[in-house]
């Protein structure tokens, strides 16, 4: 199994484009997404945590790429 996590800072609609991108192209691969919500004033939990696949991780603040 792969785990792909998405990192993120107020682009949940990227995010969303990203794990459409993701289901699309990836027939038979099993596979994990994280998405990484480092935006604590504007989350995006509404978006991404309503993605199919999706694992919603919120950090309280913004701890960048390698937080």
């Amino acid at each position: 199994m792969i785990s792909i996590v998405i990192v993120n800072w107020r682009v949940g609609e990227l995010v969303r484009r990203c794990v459409d991108s993701i289901n699309h192209y990836t027939p038979g691969i099993s596979y994990e997404i994280i998405g990484v919500d480092n935006s604590p004033e504007q989350p995006c939990e509404a978006t991404i945590k309503n993605l199919p696949n999706v694992t919603y991780i919120s950090t309280g603040k913004n701890l960048g790429f390698a937080g």
